[in-house]
């Protein structure tokens, strides 16, 4: 059960600190809430309905399951998209799952659709670009508070994992 003091992923906001349960009325009754504050943007406030916090919102990853997840990252199987013209929604419904395997599977897609764009000598599609920063940063910034380190640390560990299982 999740609770005041807990660091949970919200999948628009990524990781963020449960300060308070609060009673709002946005919908006629006093119904309670939880109040989270984004870790890379504690000006921001989200409200989550306490009755529905397990849907939208999840503990963070501990170390050890942190570690474990880097180290099976190569396993994870990219997206499966049938028709191009709904690739926008495979993206939105893999990383607003949560799940960090989907979202893993969401950046090894793009980025390989980046990857074969570019040596066509095309850009980048303003989609892939779009979702790919926000996969990233989901994940990255999950992966780094579980393992105690900085964000932009996380792509190198993740390499060398994928190296070494080679």
């Amino acid at each position: 059960m999740l609770q005041v003091g807990d660091f949970v992923v919200s999948s628009t906001n990524g990781v963020c600190e449960i300060v308070e349960e609060v009673e709002q009325d946005w919908t006629g009754e006093n119904m309670p809430y939880f109040l989270l504050l984004p870790l890379d943007d504690r000006d921001s406030k989200i409200y989550v309905p306490i009755d529905k916090a397990e849907q939208r919102i999840r503990r963070i990853m501990d170390f050890d399951e942190a570690k474990d997840f880097i180290c099976h990252i190569d396993s994870i199987s990219r997206l499966e998209i049938q028709n191009e013209r709904f690739c926008e929604r495979e993206y939105k419904d893999a990383i607003f799952s949560g799940e960090p395997v989907k979202i893993a599977g969401a950046i090894k897609t793009i980025y390989e659709r980046i990857q074969k764009r570019h040596r066509q000598g095309k850009k980048t599609t303003a989609i892939d670009d779009r979702y790919f920063k926000i996969a990233v940063h989901l994940l990255h910034s999950e992966l780094a508070y579980a393992l105690g380190c900085n964000e932009d640390e996380i792509e190198g560990n993740i390499r060398k994992a994928i190296a070494l299982a080679h």
